[in-house]
C-alpha cells in the first residue's frame, strides 16, 4: 500500500520511477522483491540483536523468521545461516527441561 519509488543506479546510470499502482507485472514483481529485501534485512537485524542481547527473545525472533520463510517472504536465505549455526551452536539458546 502507498507509494512506491524504484531506484536504479549502475555507475552514471540512474533512474528512478514513483507508482501507486501499476497493472504492469514486472513493477510489481519489482516493487515486491525491495519489499522482501526490506524485511528479510528487518529479520535479519532482529535476530541479531536478539542474539547478542536479548537471549530470551531469541525464540520469538526465529519464530518470526519462520512465520517469513513459510509465506515466501524471505529473499537471500543463505545470509542467515551464518546466524543460525552460532545460535545452535551455544548451550545458552537451548532450553533444558528437567526431568
Amino acid at each position: 500500500m502507498g507509494a512506491k519509488t524504484l531506484r536504479y543506479e549502475n555507475g552514471d546510470q540512474k533512474g528512478e520511477i514513483k507508482f501507486n499502482y501499476s497493472e504492469d507485472a514486472r513493477r510489481a514483481r519489482n516493487a515486491g522483491l525491495v519489499r522482501a529485501h526490506g524485511e528479510s534485512a528487518q529479520y535479519r537485524t532482529g535476530l541479531e540483536r536478539a542474539a547478542k542481547y536479548d537471549k530470551l527473545g531469541v525464540p520469538n525472533a526465529l519464530s518470526l523468521l519462520w512465520s517469513a520463510m513459510e509465506h515466501k517472504r524471505l529473499v537471500a536465505r543463505d545470509q542467515f545461516l551464518p546466524m543460525l549455526d552460532r545460535i545452535v551452536m551455544n548451550e545458552t539458546y537451548i532450553a533444558r527441561v528437567a526431568g
